[in-house]
């Protein structure tokens, strides 16, 4: 396993966990506590908020109490950019894409920062306008809604004046979890319902999904496996769970 994966892993375990031993991360990691010490140095170093104790490292306070956006967007990084890079070869010149504000969605606006084709991108992440406003090869349109605290994303749009308005081509977003029988869910229920209205609207509907996210179910789903046209993920998820999820939705591994 190389570093950067152990360190994925760490990551994800002292979020989940809210703290962890070195010599529990050695026994989990099956390797030595100076490469676990090792691998601490360089995550305390990039993650100022996740802090090292005498026998470990423990989230501060003030992580605990982040959004969960900025959590997800620390987690399974690799995949993410890997899945964008996939999903960018799916857009084409004049289309018009509808991008969701998901840390994974937020990988694939990285990716068209500097993209040099035409594209009109609405979006319901401030984040995600605020990237894309200077390139101009973009048009960039944000649906109107409530902006929450400590939130990206806007919610409980007012109308479907600017969704009614355009022709688009390409729904992108992700989810808290995706399952067999319950499809792909959320845990707040206002992003249902957005969701729903959008996966109406669009021609071709793409879900971005890392291997954390597979068959888990959040508290309400917004679309079946059918219903959506691609689903996007990479070689971390097992060959068999992959094989199940291609009976129901075409699959697309980067």
């Amino acid at each position: 396993m190389f570093a950067e994966e152990r360190q994925q892993i760490i990551l994800k375990t002292v979020i989940e966990n809210k703290s962890i031993t070195v010599k529990e991360l050695a026994a989990l990691l099956d390797v030595s506590m100076p490469t676990i010490r090792s691998d601490i140095d360089i995550i305390c170093a990039n993650f100022p908020d996740i802090e090292r104790t005498h026998g470990g490292i423990v989230l501060s306070n003030k992580f605990i109490h982040q959004t969960p956006y900025e959590e997800r967007k620390a987690l399974n990084l690799k995949e993410k950019q890997s899945i964008a890079n996939l999903a960018i070869s799916l857009i084409k010149h004049k289309d018009t894409i509808l991008i969701d504000s998901s840390s994974t969605s937020n990988e694939i606006a990285n990716k068209l920062i500097n993209i040099n084709i035409k594209v009109t991108i609405i979006t319901t992440g401030i984040n995600i306008a605020i990237k894309l406003k200077e390139n101009p090869n973009l048009t960039v349109i944000i649906i109107g809604g409530v902006l929450k605290p400590k939130s990206n994303t806007i919610q409980n749009s007012f109308d479907d004046s600017v969704i009614n308005a355009f022709n688009i081509d390409k729904y992108f977003f992700s989810a808290s979890g995706v399952s067999l029988k319950n499809g792909f869910s959320d845990y707040n229920y206002n992003e249902v319902v957005d969701k729903k209205r959008f996966l109406a609207k669009c021609q071709q509907s793409i879900a971005l999904i890392d291997s954390s996210k597979f068959n888990i179910d959040s508290k309400s789903s917004f679309a079946q496996l059918k219903e959506v046209d691609y689903l996007i993920t990479t070689q971390a998820v097992d060959k068999m769970v992959i094989d199940q999820y291609k009976k129901y939705v075409k699959v697309l591994t980067a």
